[in-house]
């Protein structure tokens, strides 16, 4: 099923999340399975250990991966979602100036924390953070791995992540004893993802 054969809002929606990652969809492959990269699906921020080539994205601040990748705040302000994080301390104003070199590693363990919460918790509960976060953990290079139509199967699984990274695919296909590995925060975009009990793609490579 190549990326054509998707509905248009479909279409669109690949598209979106390819130029929010700043990628252009020419640099894009239309398919990587087993036929195309032979052996197992990596991907890796290092060009040289990743099957897909990342694309490296600069983040400027927590507000930016927030809208990329972070969990919206309103799923929590509707009660959609209920707060499962721990809320740390507030963050004194007159701390506002530190930086990763003068914070302390109680400080840089807070920070961290704070941060989790801001993208994945309602980010309101640590706006006092703002700027510390900010300060500490950005800007930075996240790698951003896309192709119109992935196929996993057992000959080329787990499909290994191992690092924190976004992904932006059209089509994910999983066949029998296909898989994903994921060893850090990520941010997982497709717009359409198949499970079958299929060995493998009928004819080869490209699902039909």
């Amino acid at each position: 099923m190549p990326l054509r054969d998707l509905t248009d809002a479909q279409q669109e929606a690949f598209r979106s999340r390819l130029a929010l990652a700043g990628i252009d969809p020419a640099d894009v492959p239309s398919l990587v399975g087993p036929d195309t990269h032979p052996g197992q699906l990596v991907a890796s921020p290092d060009p040289a250990e990743s099957t897909i080539a990342p694309h490296m994205m600069v983040v400027p601040d927590v507000e930016s991966l927030k809208a990329l990748a972070g969990m919206p705040d309103s799923h929590y302000e509707s009660g959609l979602m209920e707060e499962h994080h721990r809320i740390p301390d507030e963050w004194p104003r007159e701390r506002n100036d530190v930086t990763a070199e003068t914070a302390s590693a109680q400080d840089l363990e807070q920070i961290h924390h704070a941060h989790l919460v801001w993208l994945y918790g309602n980010s309101s509960r640590v706006e006092s953070y703002r700027e510390a976060i900010n300060a500490v953990e950005y800007p930075r290079s996240i790698p951003v791995f896309a192709a119109e139509e992935l196929v996993i199967t057992a000959a080329n699984s787990p499909y290994l992540i191992t690092a924190e990274s976004g992904h932006v695919y059209g089509l994910v296909l999983i066949y029998a004893g296909g898989s994903i590995n994921f060893q850090g925060n990520v941010d997982f975009s497709c717009q359409k993802m198949v499970k079958s009990d299929a060995p493998g793609p009928p004819t080869g490579g490209r699902s039909s």
